[in-house]
């Protein structure tokens, strides 16, 4: 069966006066405190469902069949799935219901009122030691009290004497203020004169520092008028130096307008030569093209030259020997069209000057010009 929360509390409190419970005690406890009823007011068909929920409480403790049993359900409801060993069982424990009812609520009352004397019994105990407590503290109180009346008393004693010393020593205060009083304004008299005579001085002081102050005043117009002069000169030259400044702020402007001029022209010179110079760097450029392809050309042709006559390879003497007998031929051919030479000389012309640049460039000896020369004349005249 399962306890509700207001059993769980019952049971609580039924530990603090029955101690540790077995399951079966726990179980009747809980049983009997469902009961609204006296033990003498239940009916027959209450009794029995009281037997069936006893004799579930003995087949919990002895971990068995229980059968459930409700204050709704019947009796019959209630024995409906019992066999007839536990029937027996049933109807046992049925027959001592009352007298478990009786006897468990006799059980509870008794414990509730050891329980309740016991608790009674410890509040007196308490109540006693309190008592005992509280009479401890009142000797004490009235302990302190004496002691503070005589502290109070021994206090207005002291007081009554420093009351007197006061006094005495105000009276000797009052005379000695009488005193001071008259010897101060003694010396306030004395002041008094003193002050006067201060005050005399002071006069006479304040007349001549008035006359000290006129003077002053005189010589500080005159001081006037001479800055004032000054001021005027100074007046006069800084607008001198003004018209001076402006003239020369004006030459500025002029030369500067000058050099904004020349600085246009130097800047638009130096534009168009470095046009000029792009223009012959251009040139140059172009130049030095056409003299490498130039010289690209004759040394391909003297190299031509050069393997057609069987030469060494000198490109240089290759081209010198040319040179020279070309020079040679030109002067040659010249001169035999100037003195008229027949055929044969001209086509001996034509033959011995390659024959001979021909000899120089493959086998490093030839004829001379000298020699050549002579050979032509020689040929010419004979």
């Amino acid at each position: 069966f399962e306890m509700t929360a207001a059993e769980e509390r019952f049971l609580e409190e039924s530990r603090k006066y029955m101690k540790d419970l077995s399951t079966l005690d726990s179980c009747h406890q809980i049983t009997i405190n469902r009961i609204k009823k006296s033990c003498g007011d239940i009916n027959e068909e209450e009794l029995g469902k009281l037997g069936v929920q006893l004799f579930n409480c003995q087949s919990l403790s002895e971990k068995r069949k229980t059968y459930p049993c409700t204050d709704a359900m019947t009796l019959a409801e209630c024995t409906a799935d019992m066999d007839l060993t536990t029937w027996n069982s049933y109807h046992i424990i049925s027959n001592r219901a009352r007298s478990i009812c009786y006897a468990t609520r006799q059980q509870q009352f008794r414990l509730k009122t050891e329980f309740t004397v016991n608790q009674l019994a410890s509040q007196a105990v308490e109540q006693l030691r309190l008592m005992e407590n509280l009479k401890s503290d009142q000797s004490k109180l009235a302990h302190l009290a004496a002691h503070t009346v005589q502290r109070v008393t021994a206090g207005q004693d002291r007081l009554i004497g420093q009351q007197r010393k006061l006094s005495s020593a105000y009276q000797f205060t009052q005379r000695s203020i009488a005193s001071s009083v008259r010897s101060n304004i003694h010396a306030l008299g004395q002041e008094k004169a003193l002050i006067e005579e201060g005050r005399q001085q002071l006069t006479d002081m304040t007349q001549k520092l008035a006359e000290k102050l006129e003077h002053a005043t005189s010589e500080m117009y005159k001081h006037e008028e001479g800055r004032k002069q000054s001021h005027d000169q100074i007046l006069q030259d800084l607008g001198d130096v003004r018209n001076k400044a402006q003239d020369v702020w004006s030459k500025i402007d002029d030369s500067t307008a000058q050099m904004l001029s020349y600085h246009q022209e130097s800047a638009d010179h130096y534009t168009e030569t470095l046009q000029n110079l792009k223009k012959m760097n251009t040139t140059i450029s172009y130049l030095l093209e056409a003299i490498d392809s130039m010289q690209t050309r004759l040394d391909d042709r003297i190299t031509w030259l050069a393997e057609q006559f069987g030469g060494t390879g000198d490109k240089l003497s290759t081209l010198v020997t040319f040179v020279l007998h070309g020079g040679y031929f030109l002067v040659a051919t010249f001169s035999i069209v100037f003195l008229k030479a027949p055929m044969f000389t001209r086509l001996l012309l034509l033959i011995v000057v390659p024959i001979n640049a021909w000899c120089e460039i493959k086998l490093r000896s030839s004829l001379s010009f000298a020699s050549l020369t002579i050979l032509m004349t020689a040929v010419l005249i004979g």
